[in-house]
């Protein structure tokens, strides 16, 4: 009897687990669940609109990075991207030696060359700058709330990445002006968005896409993609197949584009070695190294004791981006460690072998494991704003002083978030105090224009709580609020403003950190705006000008051709051949290219320039070919000075000097 009845209490416990009566009629039984029904679809349209109102708030903040971070056009590596976007559009610099045949990077150049044939590039730039900084904004907001689990800590990771956090290497997590890596950056987010998610093939195509984009970014974020199925999947197999099923095509499609670019593989010649040596060697070594150290001891901590919560699998993607950063300076200590054991002068010179290798940049890989420690610090600070007043001010705090990179400021405010969300007693309580007391005091000795926002922004997180109680709003979101307006959208310049007020026009108040100019052409000083100028007027697009090796963006500002800068030797990455020509060029204007000078000339470097006489500047031109020199300081008597201006001088060679020995 109790087997036949079973079916009917089975039925009886299915109406129930529906919170229905079941001796209701079928009618009644059939209203009831239309009603949940309805219920059910009404609350889910709320927390559409709800999605949809933060996503817009993401994108407003992906608009204003313009002028809380800055935009530049036409400096550091867009100083030769964007004359090599130009070669390929339009043929121009074709007498350029770094562009007579253009550098097919990535399929970057490629679609803005295009563009570039039908548009002019600075507003293309710009465009594709907010394009891509609202694309990336939206990207890290769903990434981080997938890994957080909270959408208010994803907003508060959002607004921490929202400016430049310089890592090692070079390496940045956002650059305030558009480059194949910034273009790159939706993809990636989105690629470990899809990886988290379980989609592999979709991650996969969106990673390949990246590296399509940008090589270095697509290989770091792939690496850290697989580190992650490894580590989270017993069976991994079938995951990795479809993740590099999905990233093949375009993974394919941008080495057969890039095919021939003549980076070395396995030897090289001493001309690359000794150019590497001078120019690069700050792009292979952490010169950052207690920083590194730092994000690898959090991304472990944070990985795998503090969890965020019961589903450990939101770890994953930290846990194998700290795995493979790992590998790259367990690499980077073995590699040294070994120059100094043979006795090599320069101990990082074993970097550079094999040259492949170098040509890889592995340290690149702390821009993009460093976006994932902030997501991570986003996490433990929103938590810790949860455990009273003091949390929240010291969320506020470290916020503050992380979006500006005060590193050392922003890790004491840290250390207090984490003290506050450890309990509530009396002696944590003075623990926390006295932290943040330390942190203000730091502030006052070092960075009064920090100290400023530290108060405002506390002391509008206090009031607000107050006028906010009672409504629908935590206090902890009422500090984050006040965070996003002051931090995120409003432009900063009264901090520097207030500080010198409240300390004395005497005091040295740091700016740079709060005022960022929005340029959307080539900036300079005033001899570099005026001679580029001349040049675009009055020079034809087949003569050279020997110009000043540090005025970097001369060629993008100009729309000609240049004897050389000091910024071409980036290319010797992927060009071995131009390693010789780019030594040569420099010595012949006064370089003496000591090793391991690093990214920027030394002040004995300019003078150099500046006391060039008739006989060197006559061999630069007979060697490489040349028909004009910018000389700031003028002084070159032997030659036709053809613009005397308030700040330059421009001297015409003999047509007979430029002979071009090639």
């Amino acid at each position: 009897m109790k087997d036949y009845l079973q079916p009917l209490f089975a039925m009886e416990a299915v109406r129930a687990s529906f919170g229905l009566d079941p001796c209701l009629p079928g009618y009644r039984m059939r209203a009831v669940m239309e009603e949940r029904e309805a219920t059910s679809l009404e609350d889910k349209g709320r927390m559409k609109t709800g999605d949809i109102a933060v996503l817009l708030l993401v994108s407003f903040l992906g608009i204003t990075r313009v002028w809380v971070g800055g935009y530049r056009f036409g400096v550091a590596d867009n100083a030769w991207q964007v004359p090599a976007v130009r070669a390929l559009a339009t043929g121009e610099f074709s007498h350029d030696y770094i562009f007579q045949a253009p550098p097919k990077l990535s399929l970057f150049f490629a679609s803005f060359a295009f563009l570039g044939r039908r548009l002019a590039i600075e507003p293309l730039y710009f465009a594709a700058y907010v394009s891509a900084s609202m694309a990336s904004t939206v990207a890290l907001f769903l990434l981080a709330r997938r890994m957080l689990a909270s959408p208010s800590a994803a907003l508060l990771a959002v607004l921490l990445l929202l400016t430049r956090k310089q890592v090692v290497a070079g390496a940045n997590t956002w650059d305030p002006l558009f480059l194949p890596r910034v273009a790159a950056m939706p993809f990636l987010l989105l690629g470990w968005l899809y990886l988290l998610k379980g989609r592999f093939a979709n991650a996969g195509l969106l990673l390949g896409g990246a590296f399509a984009v940008h090589p270095l970014t697509g290989l770091y974020g792939g690496a850290i993609g697989v580190l992650t199925i490894v580590i989270s999947r017993p069976r991994c197999g079938r995951p990795l197949g479809r993740f590099a099923a999905g990233a093949a095509p375009l993974v394919l499609l941008a080495l057969w584009y890039a095919r021939g670019t003549g980076a070395p593989i396995l030897n090289a010649s001493a001309d690359w070695y000794r150019a590497m040596l001078v120019r690069n060697l700050h792009h292979l070594k952490p010169t950052g190294f207690p920083r590194m150290a730092g994000l690898l001891l959090f991304g472990l901590w944070a990985g795998s004791s503090f969890g965020w919560g019961k589903d450990s699998k939101r770890c994953d993607l930290l846990l194998g981006a700290t795995a493979a950063a790992a590998i790259v300076f367990m690499y980077f200590a073995a590699a040294e460690t070994f120059g100094r054991i043979i006795g090599l002068a320069e101990p990082e010179r074993a970097l550079l072998n094999p040259p492949a290798l170098a040509v890889l940049q592995p340290l690149r890989i702390s821009g993009v494991f460093g976006i994932l420690v902030l997501i991570a610090i986003a996490g433990v600070m929103w938590q810790g704003a949860g455990k009273g007043l003091l949390g929240r001010l010291a969320m506020a705090g470290a916020a503050v002083a992380l979006f500006f990179a005060h590193l050392v400021v922003g890790v004491i405010f840290l250390a207090a978030v984490i003290l506050a969300g450890r309990g509530t007693s009396r002696s944590r309580s003075a623990g926390v105090i006295a932290v943040m007391i330390a942190g203000l005091v730091v502030s006052l000795v070092f960075h009064k224009t920090l100290l400023v926002l530290l108060f405002a922004v506390g002391g509008l997180s206090i009031i607000s709580t107050g006028v906010l109680r009672g409504m629908l709003i935590t206090p902890a979101a009422a500090t984050l609020g006040v965070l996003v307006v002051i931090v995120g959208v409003l432009p900063v310049k009264w901090a520097p403003l207030a500080a010198r007020r409240v300390f004395g026009d005497g005091v040295n108040v740091e700016t740079s950190r709060y005022v960022h100019p929005i340029r959307l052409t080539v900036s300079g000083n005033a001899a570099f705006l005026e001679a580029s100028a001349w040049i675009s007027e009055n020079v034809r697009p087949d003569e050279i000008t020997i110009i000043p090796p540090w005025w970097e963006g001369f060629r993008a500002a100009s729309g000609r051709p240049v004897f050389g800068t000091y910024k071409d030797g980036t290319l010797i990455f992927f060009d071995e051949d131009l390693a010789g020509e780019w030594l040569a060029r420099m010595s012949l204007v006064g370089m003496r290219l000591a090793e391991n000078t690093g990214p920027n000339l030394p002040r004995c470097e300019r003078n150099a320039y500046a006391v060039l006489d008739e006989r060197q500047v006559l061999e630069a031109a007979r060697r490489f070919g040349a028909a004009y020199i910018v000389r700031p300081e003028g002084g070159l008597p032997g030659f036709a000075q053809v613009y005397a201006g308030h700040h330059v001088h421009i001297y015409r060679i003999p047509a007979a000097a430029a002979g071009a020995e090639r």
